[in-house]
């Protein structure tokens, strides 16, 4: 892990700051709609739709297990409804990695002075879900695992990986490539990357604590905050690619 030196040190968190609210300028109606989307349809699941199914389906199979004495039958239906709830997350889990997408390709975009439209950008986010998912999934099995094991092998997978959707969406890798990159590009400057993500996930962490009080305050704080962290994490990424 590679010390920043005068001649390689990353840009600054004023610097990534002052970029991420330039690109958010650029096209913030189009990364506020994207955003949105994807944080009502996580809020609907969180809020609505996982508890009901929680309820209805357990409930289900109470009832069926005393109404028929059946406890097979009881069984079934909770199984049942546990697969409905794996699917029902799944698909709210895909439409994320939609949006996280769309997000990265308009921000892209507009860096390159490109001017898309909003059907451009899911055009494209279309073409590049399957590997953002499975680089999506291996990223959740591996943190997991690491947490699972101990916290700190967990944290720094999350910092390693932070990188693997830019290089997907970016680059055009996939799978465990995309991994193997974002591992390469975090390991070369390891400490100057470790202390901007702590500075824009602190600094998100606050600004979503503000208002948690609040559904509405708190989805809009979530929807505005979600594209300029994907804009800040999008210049570091660009940064220590051209430094690495």
């Amino acid at each position: 892990m590679v010390k920043e030196g005068k001649k390689t040190q990353l840009i600054s968190i004023e610097e990534l700051f002052r970029g991420a609210f330039k690109l958010y300028k650029k096209t913030w109606q189009m990364l506020l709609a994207i955003s949105l989307i994807t944080v009502i349809v996580w809020r609907i699941w969180q809020m609505f739709l996982f508890p009901g199914l929680l309820v209805s389906m357990g409930l289900g199979s109470l009832v069926v297990g005393f109404a028929t004495g059946n406890i097979t039958s009881a069984a079934s239906l909770g199984i049942v409804g546990v697969g409905i709830i794996a699917l029902s997350l799944f698909v709210v889990f895909e439409i994320g990695f939609l949006g996280s997408a769309a997000l990265i390709l308009a921000i892209d975009a507009h860096h390159k002075g490109k001017n898309p439209t909003f059907s451009d950008i899911y055009d494209q986010a279309w073409k590049v879900l399957l590997p953002v998912t499975i680089v999506g999934l291996l990223s959740f099995l591996f943190e997991g695992i690491g947490f699972l094991l101990l916290i700190l092998p967990g944290l720094l997978l999350v910092i390693l990986l932070q990188f693997a959707n830019y290089v997907v969406v970016v680059e055009k890798k996939a799978g465990l490539s995309a991994l193997q990159k974002s591992i390469s590009l975090v390991k070369s400057r390891f400490w100057g990357v470790f202390g901007r993500y702590i500075a824009i996930s602190v600094i998100s962490f606050l600004a979503n604590y503000a208002f948690s009080g609040n559904f509405l305050l708190l989805l809009a704080s979530q929807t505005v905050i979600m594209p300029f962290t994907v804009a800040y994490s999008y210049l570091l990424y660009k940064d220590v690619s051209a430094k690495a």
